[in-house]
């Protein structure tokens, strides 16, 4: 059948692997792969894992249960990995121990059976192999550092200093994250717009190494700051219009955790301080925003019936009122204006 096995001293029969999955390593040890992937059975942080020989040593790719991760607020999910290896190698023979564990982002191409596909596994590994010797490396000091900022936010080393990283699984997210790190790790400022017109690590080298040469940017607190295009507008053109700060209504589902929610937005408050800022005309009377990192926002959670509903949301959504002999400003000017309803 293809199947490998012993049989006890009581003369039961025992399978732990396939044949033609042995692993043999370079120093002749034959090592069932089977026999160290089912120890990680009972790991609820082990979404899958497959075995595989480099050299005379084991290593193992893991994708992880990030949903669980996430739920018990694994923030370190490699650690966390390692942590787990390092528990089963205390129970696997010497040549049979784990040397490294390599944590993936996406999951294993699989059968209907749920099985992953080794050989489309390891038919990939052999391509990326023989594409990371083709690839173009990096030839000066500031391409390697590019390089090694890039390549921690991707998860991916098989990238030449001439690949669109875009092509590379660079998203929205990771873009995002390297405009930060290039900003820690080189001390260069670079925007979303200029990192899609520099998608290499060299035509990103040509931008920084033009960068350095233009005055630096303070990037220190202050008390004020200008206002935008977009709050200039609704503070100098359509004065007292309601348009922008409009509220609007959800109704969650009974499984939303509302105090998660409620740390959710205390949190962004908290990370992103122009939404701390107080919009106000200055000593000399012109409007600019005033930030407070100290100022506390505290959202509350209110609890009410089915009942109360109704009456809750006319006092919540009422951004203005006119009635019949009051008279709405426009853009153009000052008009008669019917009863509005909030």
């Amino acid at each position: 059948t293809g199947d490998l096995g012993y049989m006890d001293e009581d003369g039961y029969l025992y399978l732990n692997g396939r044949k033609k999955n042995l692993i043999i390593l370079s120093n002749g040890e034959n090592v069932s792969p089977e026999l160290i992937e089912n120890k990680f059975d009972s790991d609820r942080l082990v979404q899958d894992i497959i075995a595989f020989g480099e050299g005379d040593s084991i290593e193992v790719e893991v994708y992880p249960n990030y949903e669980y991760a996430q739920a018990n607020n694994i923030q370190d999910i490699q650690a966390a990995m390692n942590e787990i290896v390092a528990k089963h190698n205390e129970e696997l023979p010497t040549y049979a121990k784990i040397s490294n564990c390599t944590v993936r982002k996406q999951p294993f191409k699989k059968t209907s059976s749920k099985k992953i596909i080794r050989k489309i596994y390891f038919d990939n590994r052999e391509e990326k192999s023989a594409e990371k010797e083709n690839l173009l490396r990096p030839a000066t000091e500031l391409q390697q550092q590019i390089f090694e900022v890039v390549t921690t936010v991707l998860g991916e080393e098989a990238i030449g200093t001439d690949a669109n990283l875009y092509k590379s699984g660079m998203d929205s997210l990771t873009s995002v994250m390297l405009i930060e790190e290039l900003q820690t790790q080189l001390n260069v400022s670079v925007t979303l717009t200029e990192l899609m017109d520099h998608n290499t690590i060299l035509s990103l080298e040509e931008l920084i190494l033009e960068k350095q040469g233009e005055e630096k940017i303070d990037y220190s607190v202050r008390p004020a700051y200008p206002l935008t295009s977009i709050m200039m507008y609704f503070a100098y053109i359509i004065p007292g219009n309601t348009t922008g700060n409009l509220p609007f209504v959800y109704r969650l589902d009974n499984s939303v955790d509302l105090n998660r929610l409620q740390d959710a937005f205390h949190t962004l408050m908290d990370v992103h301080p122009i939404l701390k800022a107080v919009i106000k005309p200055t000593e000399q009377k012109y409007y600019a925003v005033f930030r407070d990192d100290s100022r506390v926002i505290d959202i509350p959670v209110l609890q009410c019936t089915e009942s109360e509903i109704e009456n809750k949301l006319a006092s919540l959504l009422t951004p203005f009122r006119c009635s019949y002999n009051n008279r709405l400003r426009t853009p153009s000017g000052w008009r008669s204006g019917n009863r509005l309803r909030p």
